[in-house]
């Protein structure tokens, strides 16, 4: 019988993902409140939450990117 390894992280076998941009995030949040305002019995909650969690998502993925060096570090004298 075939010893087989222990599987690999998740990030290694299916690499890091797409980050979706913020509009969807913005768009989702917009349509939890209006949802939330004119359909009181929708599960509005959830849309909130799914849009704080791109939202959270979106910041992680970028300030693990690095952010571009300031035009004033790179500007030559």
């Amino acid at each position: 019988m075939a010893v087989t390894a222990a599987p690999a992280p998740y990030a290694a076998v299916y690499g890091d993902g797409i980050t979706p941009p913020s509009f969807i995030a913005w768009s989702l949040g917009i349509l939890g409140l209006v949802d939330a305002v004119i359909l009181i019995t929708t599960p509005w909650p959830l849309t909130l939450l799914a849009c704080i969690l791109l939202f959270g998502g979106g910041r992680r993925a970028a300030a693990r990117a690095g952010a571009a060096p300031h035009a004033d570090a790179t500007r030559t004298p």
